[in-house]
């Protein structure tokens, strides 16, 4: 509880489970001074101690707490009624806060919190001080308390769920979240199957994948776990084959819960990377990513033996087309336009949108890729360098182009449709993005020029 001495108060700030960065963060705050920080790192230990002590303040890490937060939060509550709790974690925390608030969280401080946020929540008078008042459980020197076996029934509320290694778990899938759904529910399987001891774990994404499933240990012997998130959305299905081991109910109920939360969170992490990084209409990846990618490139061919070259083509008289036919007509030829040319590419290769009915194909060669045939003569000629192999599957793409689908559906014969492009090769073209862009934009229009059907190296 708040100590008062003639001169300032001091606050008494409880840390639970944290990983030292808030620690760090409020010793570094100019108000430091004005508090008592207690670090605790096992959450029960700290339940049992905050119902003691009575701490001004209860900082919860969320990011360890997980989905046990919500039982964590109501025994904190309950045996620390005059205690201001307030969460922090990393950004999916959020997801938690709304329930949390509603047990009785007062605040939420995302990680790494700036210190003027740690000043307006915690320093800037967001608690009063109450003076303790008399019950039949009140201590002289510790303010108000609840009894031992109060504390006891309210650790036993979540005590299954925190038991063993489930928090440490749980951190580590948290930081899975940004490898994507199916990298979170791989690690998930193998942490759960050690965790409850059973033969096998497997979590599907899609009902049909559930069902079609024909597992080893036979389709009777298993039980599935609705994975449903916080919102009500259906996440997938966790799938135990217990063995002799059965585990309880409520565990599982409680590795649901938080496995539904994270791939909730993977989802929309992983959509939101599609949306930086992909154009909506063809699927292709977009200027932000190419340019992003290609810098990354230039940097390690500064020290690696890395080939790179970049061809920029648009669709010939795409403004007729598009006038003609309609945008509808005009939107199915850029997308045609991007499948053709990703079908012209290597899987390592990178198609991207540049803007109206411009793209960019980036070709290039690594050391640490293994390509079939590297290094090998095709009858008494060496393999095509980087830069030729480029040319020959950008013409590829002019010739496939000229008699796809799109070609027949929207032109006559006589009007085939065409594209224009330009290659450029580093270093011969350009060491930097704009550079490269350029030079091979300049080939573009000089294959415009030429009367069009056509892709022009830089000369």
């Amino acid at each position: 509880m708040m100590k008062i001495t003639p001169d300032k108060r001091i606050i008494s700030i409880f840390l639970l489970a944290d990983d030292g960065q808030m620690d760090k963060l409020l010793r570094r705050s100019a108000e430091q001074s004005q508090a008592e920080i207690v670090a605790i790192s096992d959450i029960l230990s700290g339940i049992a101690r905050t119902a003691s002590e009575q701490p001004d303040i209860i900082l919860l890490n969320l990011s360890v707490s997980g989905t046990n937060s919500a039982a964590i939060v109501q025994a904190l509550t309950h045996g620390s009624p005059r205690s201001r709790i307030v969460g922090y974690g990393e950004a999916w925390t959020e997801t938690y806060f709304a329930g949390l608030e509603r047990q009785g969280m007062k605040d939420l401080l995302i990680m790494p919190a700036p210190l003027h946020e740690i000043q307006r929540i915690i320093f800037d008078g967001q608690f009063s001080y109450e003076p303790a008042t008399v019950s039949n459980r009140v201590s002289s020197s510790a303010g108000t308390q609840i009894a031992p076996e109060d504390v006891s029934a309210l650790i036993g509320v979540f005590s299954n769920m925190v038991r063993g290694n489930f928090l440490k778990i749980c951190q580590e899938l948290s930081v899975a979240i940004s490898l994507g759904p199916d990298i979170l529910c791989r690690k998930a399987e193998r942490a759960f199957e050690d965790f409850l001891q059973v033969k096998k774990v497997s979590i599907y994404n899609d009902l049909r994948d559930s069902a079609s499933d024909t597992n080893e240990f036979g389709i009777i012997d298993y039980f599935d776990e609705r994975l449903t998130s916080v919102t009500g959305e259906f996440m997938g299905i966790m799938r135990i084959w217990p063995g002799d081991n059965k585990p309880d109910g409520k565990v599982v109920n409680s590795i649901a819960g938080y496995l539904a939360a994270l791939l909730a969170l993977s989802w929309r992490d992983q959509n939101l990377r599609s949306l930086a990084t992909v154009d909506e209409l063809t699927g292709a990846y977009n200027r932000r990513y190419l340019e992003s990618f290609l810098r990354q490139l230039l940097e390690k061919a500064q020290v690696q033996d890395i080939k790179i070259s970049m061809l920029v083509f648009d669709i010939d008289n795409f403004k007729y087309y598009n006038d003609t036919y309609g945008h509808i007509s005009g939107d199915y030829i850029l997308c045609q336009a991007a499948q053709l040319a990703k079908q012209c590419c290597r899987k390592y290769d990178v198609v991207a949108r540049l803007g109206g009915d411009e793209f960019a194909v980036l070709f290039w060669d690594s050391p640490e890729i293994n390509r079939p045939g590297k290094g090998a003569e095709v009858g008494s000629e060496q393999m095509p360098s980087n830069s030729e192999m480029a040319l020959r599957m950008s013409d590829q793409f002019r010739d496939m182009m000229c008699h796809s689908p799109c070609a027949s559906r929207f032109a006559s014969n006589a009007c085939k449709l065409t594209i224009s492009g330009g290659v450029a090769t580093y270093p011969a073209d350009g060491d930097t993005v704009r550079q490269l862009l350029l030079a091979a934009d300049t080939a573009l229009l000089k294959a415009k020029s030429d009367g069009k059907n056509k892709i022009n190296a830089v000369k």
